[in-house]
């Protein structure tokens, strides 16, 4: 365990960009492979070793609720009744008398780094709070920071209009922050770390600070990103587990095939593909560079190129 880390999940959001396919599945709960995006950032949570996880809910509270408890990991579960923003959600942490460093993490991004480097490089730096970082292009999306040669935060914007072929330094999703810096937000307030948080810090005079990813990171903010991500777990840019499927190798190509996919005769399988969920491919259809979910079907002798397909399944599709 390691000495004062407590650890938090964000997984409120609705996953709007992402309608219809989060109607009624919240984003977290999206699959890549054989696990949803919630337990892939649990399992890297988990491997920080810290004495407590909490896990913050809204958007079918209920439905990542019971996922939840068939899981491995030890949660406790916090659901926000009004939505108050990341920084806002922090404060239902809760008291901690033996807090030290607070992990946040997004549970609907899709990264691959370890975090233990994220929550010593806090330490090290003696910072109030740390931004996991990516430099990104199309930066208007999200946080975007200013920093100086050491890696200290100067500045911080929330979704500014920049010009999308300029290259920014942005937030990941993905914090540590002191006690003091969880105490500092506001109850009852709607709160974000770029937009409030930062700058209520550096007017204290509070050292910021940021630490660079370098593995595959996603915020998987679109269902062209859900596919992508998929695909680029069969390219072995990311690790994942596989659970509840197999895979099929064809030629240059890999396809997952869940355990719950019916998959007729004669199918061609082109490139790499995932089928996650009860999805049924018909008899002599041809899937290339695609990603089938949810209850679709593709029709006997068609084919799909490039594709995500997606239609409304029953309950319990998506990977436990």
């Amino acid at each position: 365990m390691t000495d004062g880390l407590g650890a938090m999940v964000l997984a409120s959001g609705e996953g709007r960009r992402l309608r219809p396919l989060t109607a009624d599945v919240p984003k977290p709960m999206l699959p890549v492979l054989g696990q949803t995006l919630l337990d892939r950032a649990l399992d890297k949570v988990a491997a920080t070793r810290p004495h407590r996880v909490v896990v913050a809910l809204h958007h079918r509270a209920d439905v990542v609720a019971r996922h939840l408890r068939s899981g491995p990991h030890p949660v406790s579960v916090k659901v926000e009744e009004r939505l108050t923003g990341p920084a806002g959600a922090v404060r239902s942490y809760g008291a901690d008398p033996d807090l030290k460093v607070l992990l946040v993490v997004s549970g609907d991004l899709l990264f691959d780094d370890d975090l233990s480097g994220l929550v010593d490089h806090h330490r090290e730096t003696a910072a109030e709070m740390t931004f996991a970082t990516r430099r990104v292009n199309r930066a208007s999306r999200f946080g975007v920071l200013e920093v100086d040669a050491d890696g200290r935060v100067t500045r911080a914007r929330e979704k500014p209009r920049v010009p999308d072929d300029e290259e920014h330094v942005v937030s990941a999703g993905i914090y540590c922050l002191s006690a003091r810096a969880v105490a500092a937000i506001p109850a009852g307030t709607t709160f974000d770390f770029a937009e409030h948080l930062t700058p209520l810090l550096l007017r204290q005079g509070a050292r910021v600070q940021t630490h660079g990813l370098r593995g595959y990171w996603s915020d998987v903010g679109t269902r062209a990103a859900l596919r992508e991500a998929n695909l680029a777990a069969l390219r072995g840019l990311l690790a994942t587990r596989k659970d509840g499927g197999y895979l099929i190798h064809a030629g240059e190509g890999t396809t997952y095939v869940s355990d719950r996919a019916t998959v007729g005769p004669d199918v061609t399988f082109r490139g790499h593909n995932a089928l996650l969920g009860p999805v049924r491919i018909g008899a002599g259809a041809t899937v290339m560079e695609s990603v089938v979910m949810g209850g679709a079907v593709i029709s006997p002798g068609s084919a799909i190129c490039g594709a995500l397909a997606w239609a409304p399944e029953l309950e319990g599709a998506y990977p436990r």
